[in-house]
């Protein structure tokens, strides 16, 4: 017997508010869904998002949609963006960031790629006033329709919406005293408020995209070397604006990868790149380790063990050297589990039988 590894769909498609989420198996599912790379700025993280939008069409033939709030991987993606395999919006010119990645997050997508908000003059209470209008002409996500999402961009996703808030004068809260004004602008400093405000954000905005009909969600971020906000000792792992949210990501993603590289002796050079799926030691500070996770079954461990022996793979230069390639995989790995169940299974319902019939 042989099944075919299929992620369940939600009842709801685009769930932007956690507690939303109706149960405790549509957790999992999200989690099964969500894919995290997280790794310094130039090791090749877009380059790896190509591998997955191009995975993602060959698996089932369906574009892949891409939220990018990096500029820098436009070269990388356009090639699959004039093939029709990848359509992005580029967040780096949202005008209104929240609440363009709230509509992206309820699987709402701008047809054509861009959002169009607009003040009106109205009248209310008899008086003229301006108001903010969404006149964007939105295409609402249905099953079969996109394979994937990526998410480019959650450290640069949140600095976007933080600086946002920080023009608009949002949440002031405990900065309010300290703001100045010169020469009829003001001038603030984000607020504890304003840097809950944009976690929380970013947060819904992963579990709705994780909540879509499609067969996977890439988030990609940048490293973070810091502190724990909470007890100050060293911390490593993905970057989103503040410190808080860097060690407590990992429990929201299946698949949660660190993206790094040997380089020589003087650091200018890359030596080799790695992409790490078990935690791993930072090698200038032994005691400190970058996160990284799989939920492949356990019964499958031997096997992965024995085709990355060292908790990494090296991506090569071309398409199935990389990420893709781990999917696949992965992939792999769960249908041999599926299939040995279903084997399993098959053997205790014919021994049942066997015996009700006696």
């Amino acid at each position: 017997m042989t099944t075919t590894r299929t992620l369940p769909t939600a009842k709801t498609s685009g769930v932007p508010t956690p507690t939303l989420l109706e149960s405790p198996s549509e957790t999992a599912q999200i989690q099964g869904r969500l894919v995290l790379l997280y790794g310094e700025s130039g090791l090749g993280k877009s380059t790896e998002g190509k591998r997955f939008a191009k995975y993602i069409y060959e698996l089932t033939g369906l574009p892949t949609r891409l939220i990018s709030f990096e500029d820098s991987g436009k070269l990388v993606y356009e090639p699959l963006i004039n093939l029709g395999i990848v359509d992005a919006v580029w967040m780096s010119k949202a005008k209104y960031p929240f609440t363009a990645l709230r509509k992206l997050a309820e699987g709402l997508w701008p047809k054509g790629g861009e959002f169009r908000f607009v003040y009106v003059d109205k009248e209310i209470g008899g008086k003229k006033v301006s108001v903010l209008e969404d006149q964007t002409e939105y295409l609402r996500i249905s099953p079969g329709e996109v394979g994937g999402y990526i998410f480019e961009g959650l450290a640069s996703g949140g600095e976007s919406l933080l600086e946002f808030g920080r023009e608009n004068h949002l949440f002031l809260r405990e900065q309010e005293k300290d703001s100045i004004t010169i020469g009829g602008i003001k001038l603030a400093a984000p607020s504890q408020t304003l840097y809950n405000v944009v976690q929380m954000d970013i947060l819904s905005a992963i579990k709705g995209l994780g909540m879509l009909p499609v067969e996977r969600v890439l988030l990609t971020s940048h490293e973070y070397k810091g502190e724990d906000e909470d007890t100050g000792k060293p911390l490593r792992g993905p970057a989103v604006v503040g410190k808080a949210m860097t060690g407590k990501i990992m429990k929201y993603v299946g698949l949660q990868l660190h993206y790094d590289a040997v380089k020589s002796a003087d650091g200018k050079q890359i030596q080799e790149r790695r992409v790490y799926f078990e935690r791993h030691p930072d090698p200038l500070f032994p005691n400190l380790f970058y996160p990284a996770k799989t939920t492949i079954p356990t019964e499958q461990l031997a096997r992965l063990s024995k085709q990355y022996p060292n908790g990494f793979f090296k991506p090569g230069l071309e398409y199935g050297t990389g990420l893709d390639q781990f999917l696949r995989f992965e992939s792999e790995l769960v249908n041999a589990q599926t299939n040995l169940e279903a084997e399993w299974k098959a053997q205790i319902d014919l021994r049942r039988n066997t015996t009700n019939a006696a």
